[in-house]
């Protein structure tokens, strides 16, 4: 039997492989939600975003020097103050974000390789993400 990525993954951390795999400058996403640039490495654990935010290796589920390995759906991309939905697009075979027009919900698809891009965060006043995870842990359910 094969692993898929996030096994794979799980197991790294599991035996502590992925500590030395996680470079100051990448970017973690961990089990909470939470993503950040790694600043300093340090026994076990690592500093991100200048902010002296620690986060401990084996918390952490994914890695990468481009942020946008780290976004899955679910997750919501803000830009300028609008909130859009990350989704699957079936059709292109990518992420996606989710814009409402006029007529219908529409998939802009190549939309995160835009917005991350040079040319995208020039165009941007602001782009932030919200993780899946961070919406699950501050909302307030009426119904089950």
């Amino acid at each position: 039997m094969d692993l898929d990525d996030e096994e794979l993954e799980a197991t790294k951390r599991l035996h502590g492989a992925i500590k030395d795999e996680i470079k100051v400058g990448e970017y973690v996403r961990s089990w909470n939600g939470s993503i950040g640039k790694v600043t300093r490495i340090e026994e076990g654990r690592f500093l991100y975003d200048n902010k002296e935010l620690i986060c401990f290796i084996a918390s952490v589920v994914k890695h990468s020097k481009n942020i946008i390995d780290l976004i899955v759906e679910g997750d919501v991309i803000e830009l300028n103050d609008k909130k859009y939905e990350v989704i699957f697009d079936k059709s292109y075979e990518k992420l996606g974000l989710l814009i409402p027009n006029r007529e219908h919900l529409a998939i802009r698809h190549c939309s995160l390789e835009y917005i991350f891009s040079n040319e995208g965060i020039k165009e941007f006043e602001s782009i932030s993400i919200i993780t899946k995870e961070q919406i699950k842990q501050i909302e307030y359910r009426i119904k089950e």
